[in-house]
C-alpha cells in the first residue's frame, strides 16, 4: 500500500525462509514508526499487516530507524520486537507468531518491570531458535540482567533468568553458540567494575548456572 505523504519506511528485514518481509515505517496516518509484515509467498505481495496494536503510545520502539528493535527467529516461526505497546516509554519484549496466513497477536514475553527503567535492550535468538534471550533492568534503572523466554514448543514459556540474582551488571552480549548450546555474557557479577566472562549451559528445561570462563 503506499505511504502518506512525508511517511517513511525507516528498516527492514527478511524472515529467513523468504516468505514474510517486515518494515519499520510510518505506514499509518498521524503515528509513529510501526512494525509491519508484507506476505510474498504467493504470486503477489500482500498486503501490510501491522504487527501487533498501536498501544497506549501508538509508538513501536524507541527510535523507528533502529534495525535491531525486532528479530526473526531461524525458523522463521516468531517475531520478536521492542515496544512501549503497554506503557509509555518502557520498552518491552514482545513477540508474535508468523506461522499462520497473517500474524499471530503478540505476546509481551519479559518478567514485570517496574516504571522508570530503561526496559528490554538487547536480545538474541539461538541458532536452533528455541531461545530468545534478552536483556533488561529489573532491579535498579539501567542495571541490565539476561534473561531467556524458551520458544521451541508449541507456546512461548516464562522468561527465566540467565545471569542470576543481580550483583552486577551484563554489559556485553548475550552471543550465542553456533549450535545454540551456550549462551555467553560479559557481566561484573563477582568484581564491581570488573568485566568476566561467563557461559550457560542451555541445553536442559531451563538455563543452567552461569559459569565464570575467564581469568584474571
Amino acid at each position: 500500500a503506499p505511504l502518506p505523504t512525508d511517511r517513511d519506511i525507516k528498516t527492514f528485514a527478511w524472515s529467513p525462509d523468504g516468505r514474510w518481509i517486515a518494515f519499520s515505517g510510518e505506514q499509518d496516518p498521524g503515528r509513529d514508526a510501526g512494525l509491519y509484515a508484507v506476505d510474498l509467498g504467493g504470486s503477489t505481495p500482500g498486503a501490510p499487516v501491522r504487527v501487533g496494536p498501536f498501544g497506549v503510545y501508538a509508538g513501536l520502539f524507541s527510535y523507528g530507524d533502529d534495525p535491531t528493535a525486532y528479530a526473526w527467529s531461524p525458523d522463521s516461526r516468531w517475531l520478536a520486537y521492542r515496544a512501549d505497546d503497554d506503557i509509555d516509554g518502557l520498552n518491552e519484549l514482545y513477540v508474535a507468531n508468523m506461522t499462520g496466513l497473517a500474524p499471530g497477536a503478540p505476546v509481551r514475553v519479559n518478567v514485570p518491570l517496574p516504571m522508570y527503567r530503561a526496559g528490554v535492550r538487547e536480545m538474541a535468538w539461538s541458532p536452533d531458535a528455541r531461545w530468545l534471550a534478552h536483556t533488561a533492568d529489573v532491579a535498579e534503572y539501567d542495571r541490565q540482567e539476561l534473561f531467556a523466554v524458551d520458544a521451541g514448543g508449541g507456546a512461548l514459556g516464562p522468561a527465566r533468568s540467565v545471569s542470576g540474582v543481580p550483583a552486577g551488571y551484563v554489559r556485553r552480549g548475550p552471543t550465542w553458540s553456533a549450535d545454540g548450546r551456550r549462551l555467553a555474557f560479559a557481566a561484573d557479577l563477582l568484581v564491581a567494575g570488573q568485566l568476566d566472562l561467563f557461559a550457560a549451559d542451555m541445553t536442559g528445561a531451563a538455563p543452567g548456572p552461569a559459569l565464570q570462563v575467564s581469568t584474571w
